[in-house]
């Protein structure tokens, strides 16, 4: 079984019982296109997919390659990427906070 996911909504969208090639063309083209002529996919979205060491995937659509377990997706997690996915977090924080100030602002002095 090949689990997918939507990486856009962390959702999980389905089992499939093919390659994770395969699910991830099937999921996009039935959740994004709503296709469900199965038939033509790889000719349809194939050249959609992008396929990295450890996952596969379509548009938004992920599952792992064949034979990549959970461990190895961790042990691929070093120090530099974390650091990087708090860097870009605290990042999008800082321009919400600013955001919010700027609208604060705006509302406060509306009435002047």
């Amino acid at each position: 079984m090949v689990s997918v996911y939507n990486l856009s909504t962390g959702e999980n969208v389905g089992e499939y019982t093919c390659t994770p090639r395969e699910a991830v063309i099937s999921a996009y083209a039935q959740f994004e296109k709503k296709d469900f002529n199965t038939w033509d996919y790889e000719n349809q979205y194939g050249s959609l997919v992008t396929e990295g060491e450890l996952t596969i995937a379509c548009g938004d659509y992920c599952t792992m390659n064949e034979g990549v377990t959970d461990n190895d997706l961790l042990n691929a997690l070093d120090d530099s990427y974390l650091e990087d996915m708090m860097d870009r977090a605290m990042s999008e924080c800082d321009q919400e906070k600013g955001e919010l100030e700027e609208y604060k602002y705006r509302l406060l002095n509306e009435g002047e």
